[in-house]
């Protein structure tokens, strides 16, 4: 949000008694995590899980998260060789990030939940153990190795229309899945997850579908933000989904709006999301690339009604 403030009068009284120019550096306060896996999750990227460690995964809008810092799981110890695991299209292990996974369920049922390590990185990336398949154990080497995205997961997020479509648009949402493009497209429902207290809590919590209704509909808009017109298609995690009433668990389409960051922070009950500088000219970017102006005057039109 633009302020225009008038500060002659200060500047003078500050030079009127020859007073310095402090210097004052502004830094965005980040939520700190909250426990030992949460804290190690971001400083390194991913957490070996272990035992009850396994208890601080829950689900966000039916993605996994521990904490308030998204995720994925993949099997630390596979049964593959090192081989197959450093090449390009070899039969390898699933990574997940849908909360609702069948893949993940089963493997809770079996007993089996804590072989997994849980890492947020964008890269593709993933820490794994190769499997010597001579004498059956594992290698004390860690490798890195580009899993791909399960197919499970894929599904019910419904991702790109994958539930519906054929088994060659299949393929090719498979073999073109980005993580980085995935945590970016859901970066916002993250960072609006902390922003009431227990006490101006609207309404009920995200539904477990929140993540695929927020991609569908911001998919349909084109990444459009409906109330400055901005193009968000090259920074979709700028663009959120905004519940009208502020009930979160009203997902009928009457009750939502896809809004850019800045556009979201200026509506009603939302007093407590913060823009940085840096998000707002990419805002303001996007916004003059569609041809708009670069303040939005939907909302313009709002704060002088208030």
């Amino acid at each position: 949000m633009r302020l225009s403030i008038d500060l002659l009068a200060l500047i003078q009284a500050r030079e009127s008694i020859g007073a310095p120019i402090a210097n004052v550096k502004l830094s965005k306060a980040e939520p700190k995590p909250r426990t030992r896996v949460e804290r190690e999750l971001v400083d390194g990227g991913s957490v070996v899980i272990t035992g009850a460690e396994t208890n601080e995964i829950s689900g966000k809008a039916g993605l996994l998260a521990i904490g308030e810092t998204q995720i994925t799981l993949h099997i630390y110890l596979p049964h593959v060789g090192r081989d197959d695991l450093l090449s390009i299209n070899p039969p390898k292990p699933s990574y997940h990030f849908s909360d609702n996974c069948p893949t993940l369920e089963q493997m809770m049922r079996d007993g089996k939940y804590n072989r997994y390590v849980a890492t947020h990185s964008p890269d593709g990336e993933f820490r794994v153990k190769p499997k010597d398949l001579e004498t059956g154990k594992w290698e004390d080497e860690e490798i890195l190795s580009s899993i791909p995205p399960c197919r499970n997961c894929l599904k019910d997020i419904d991702y790109d229309g994958y539930a519906n479509a054929t088994r060659v648009q299949k393929t090719d949402i498979f073999l073109n899945f980005s993580l980085d493009r995935f945590f970016e497209e859901c970066r916002s429902i993250f960072r609006c997850l902390p922003l009431y207290t227990p006490e101006t809590f609207p309404g009920p919590n995200y539904t477990k579908d929140f993540a695929k209704i927020s991609i569908d509909l911001r998919t349909r808009k084109g990444w459009q933000c409906e109330c400055c017109g901005g193009n968000f298609s090259d920074m979709r995690g700028l663009l959120h989904t905004h519940h009208i009433d502020g009930n979160r668990g009203n997902n009928r389409p009457t009750n939502l709006l896809a809004l850019c960051v800045e556009c979201h922070s200026n509506q009603p009950l939302h007093g407590h999301m913060r823009v940085s500088r840096e998000d707002l000219r990419k805002v303001e970017d996007a916004r003059q690339r569609a041809g708009q102006k670069i303040v939005c005057s939907r909302c313009e039109k709002y704060r002088r009604q208030i």
